[in-house]
């Protein structure tokens, strides 16, 4: 590893392959800045420590926080030999920034103003109360983050659901595939195809498919490197030669948006050539001669751009049998058939319980969908539209329950101003985070009343009538859910800023008529769990018999001579989702340029006549947006890259959603570049 460091952005050490977890602290910029406001806060056996979970990803790492005086000192592995990446190290300091929300704004004379808990409160309940009865239940909604524990989103799912009457509840579950991923979760019974994260490096073939892991959930990434240093095997399908493609013994470098393509034709090769689990097909799967002649037909020629002999060694590989084989995808993948044939994958192969991760980029998904978090959906699975289970949850609650289905999160600001009047928003920042900026400020600008809680003054939150202040994961105590069903403890190391989140949910479905009297997280966990089951009835082992979506129309707009160029947008190693917490961490330091760029392939950036820094316009068919250039090697011709952090990358995406999720259908967008004059 390089050792001489010169700025935050010394590029010999960020191509060293070093992930920035902190562990060299006197080469890693943000270490030493960390350890700089270390000084003069107490010495080691001073300090109280808790132990917790990492709620900044989807990872879900096990965290010992050191505090004192209520203050963060710094954060490590639970483990001496543990791993936290620098987001999990370092990323924490946003919980004590300057611009946290401490008391309630409620807008007056167009501007907002601070004002009291009991004002806000009352005028919260006296807006949404006055458009439930003048307008009917179905004009409100919620929308919630799904990073918060599972007790807050089961009370805010029961506050939506049994205090305003309406179905219209949903989570930012629904941008990251589910509920489709939930379907794959639960296939087959509270086991399950998901493995543990652990269980990765213990794997004799992996296969990794979608986001660049190394960056997108660093934790995952190390397991990856630990299971190559036992001598697995690594199969990578990514149209980037990112560094974890390089890594790989395989590295199927296919079309932009042909992964569904790939893997029908992997499919067809296990079929052809014997290679199945024909003894667990023969004893678990009825439909297994039907599903088998649909793939009778030969494939397409060059629909991937992967060559056929590349294309049999990684089925061979996957296949082989007394192997331990582990898909590894990421759950932004969203594509409802791409996520079928990873199960049929799985069926085919007899690796039904434990032979898929889903890399998830939020800490709680999978519990936001079990407590009900999303528009289809009871607590534990429930679903709304089902007679019997309505009844049997208004028994519980005490009170009516629409007999609606509910708007999901992008159809309730679609709505808004015609059929939906009133929005109570909880953590999440649609303006930022949800595609097509554009509408979404037209949506939200057009509600008669919009409540937000969060821990800061967000783009969403400046549109509000009230804002609540929030609190953060070190603040609350509770559970999470990881990817693998297991529920792991979320403790609070310092006493929280303002009111926890629970308690303003409760206060103010009880000023609106709907008593909820809970004295701790621990009575509404109680509740919880009472309800929620855990996973689906399991289901038996069939294959999906559906005809795959033509190339790249399935998850891409289709390019033209207009917008020649495919767009791609992911999380970096230093910025989470929308950025709205690591832009106020000093990790945010190392993002080169801070406010997000257009990654390029040379010939690319060579053909615009552009180079790092060049300022250049990027046009899609809903809007423009400036930007600077940042020539990536790893990128092929035709494929741009933007990171999450970039600002006002949203303009330049679509709402088109799919109709089987309802979820943002498209991952790749048609866009145009020109390079800005002087």
């Amino acid at each position: 590893m390089t050792t001489t460091v010169s700025t935050p952005f010394d590029k010999p050490l960020q191509e060293s392959g070093c992930n920035f977890c902190g562990s060299c602290i006197s080469v890693c910029p943000v270490g030493c800045l960390v350890e700089k406001d270390r000084k003069f806060r107490g010495r080691e056996w001073e300090f109280e420590t808790t132990q917790t979970i990492c709620s900044l990803c989807g990872c879900d790492c096990d965290l010992l926080l050191d505090t004192m005086n209520n203050h963060i000192v710094r954060a490590r592995p639970e483990k001496r030999e543990g791993y936290l990446c620098v987001k999990g190290k370092f990323g924490w300091d946003y919980v004590l920034n300057d611009e946290r929300l401490r008391t309630p704004l409620i807008r007056k004379n167009g501007s907002l103003t601070e004002c009291s808990w009991k004002e806000a409160l009352e005028y919260v309940a006296e807006r949404l109360g006055e458009i439930k009865v003048t307008r009917g239940p179905d004009a409100l909604g919620g929308l919630i983050s799904a990073s918060y524990n599972n007790e807050t989103l089961y009370l805010f799912a029961k506050f939506v659901s049994a205090c305003l009457g309406t179905n219209n509840i949903d989570s930012s579950a629904r941008l990251f595939g589910f509920p489709a991923l939930s379907d794959f979760i639960h296939s087959w019974g509270s086991a399950g195809a998901v493995s543990a994260m652990s269980e990765i490096e213990e794997a004799d073939t992996l296969l990794v498919l979608g986001s660049d892991v190394m960056v997108s959930s660093p934790a995952v990434g190390v397991k990856i490197k630990k299971a190559l240093s036992r001598g697995a095997k690594v199969i990578t399908i990514d149209p980037r030669r990112t560094r974890r493609a390089r890594l790989s013994q395989l590295h199927l470098q296919l079309k932009v948006g042909s992964e569904a393509a790939l893997l029908q034709d992997m499919i067809r090769l296990l079929l052809k050539e014997g290679l199945y689990d024909k003894e667990f097909v023969a004893r678990n799967c009825p439909n297994f001669e039907e599903f088998s002649q649909s793939f009778l037909e030969e494939e397409a020629e060059d629909r991937t751009g992967v060559s056929r002999e590349d294309l049999v060694e990684a089925a061979r590989l996957y296949a082989e049998k007394g192997k331990k084989a582990i898909i590894i995808f990421s759950s932004e993948i969203g594509d409802p058939q791409l996520i079928s044939m990873i199960a049929d994958l799985l069926m085919l192969t007899g690796r039904v319980e434990g032979g898929a991760f889903p890399c998830l980029p939020l800490s709680n998904l999978r519990g936001a969908s079990e407590v009900g978090a999303l528009a289809e959906f009871y607590p534990g699975y429930g679903e709304v539209e089902d007679v019997d289970m309505r009844k049997e949850f208004e028994k519980r609650w005490g009170v009516s329950l629409s007999t609606k289905a509910g708007l999901t999160a992008v159809e309730m600001i679609e709505a808004a101003g015609s059929s939906l009047f009133g929005l109570y928003i909880v953590g999440e920042n649609p303006v930022v985070s949800f595609p097509d900026t554009t509408r979404m400020v037209k949506g939200l600008s057009s509600l008669e009343f919009l409540v937000v809680q969060d821990i800061f003054l967000t783009e969403t939150a400046q549109l509000a009538d009230v804002v609540l202040p929030g609190i953060s994961f070190v603040e609350s105590s509770g559970t999470l859910t990881n990817a693998a069903g297991r529920t792991e403890r979320l403790n609070k190391a310092i006493e929280p800023l303002t009111r926890p989140d629970w308690q303003v949910i409760a206060e103010l479905s009880s000023r609106m008529g709907y008593p909820m009297k809970y004295r701790s997280e621990t009575e509404v966990a109680k509740e919880k769990k009472a309800l929620v089951k855990g996973s689906l009835e399991p289901r038996k082992y069939r294959f999906e018999l559906k005809e795959l979506d033509s190339g790249l129309e399935s998850v891409s707009e289709e390019p033209d001579r207009e917008y020649p160029y495919m767009l791609m947008t992911g999380a970096t190693l230093f910025s989470l989702g929308d950025n709205f917490r690591t832009r106020r961490s000093k990790i945010s330091l190392l993002e080169s340029p801070g406010d997000g760029y257009i990654g390029m392939s040379p010939e690319d950036a060579q053909s615009l006549g552009a180079t790092d820094g060049t300022r250049v316009s990027i046009w899609s068919r809903r809007g423009n947006i400036s930007s600077t250039v940042k020539v990536q090697e790893d990128l092929p011709a035709g494929l741009v890259f933007m990171p999450t952090h970039s600002l006002g990358y949203n303009i330049l995406t679509s709402l088109s959603l799919d109709c089987s999720t309802r979820s943002p259908r498209f991952r790749l967008w048609a866009v145009r570049i020109e390079k800005e004059q002087p």
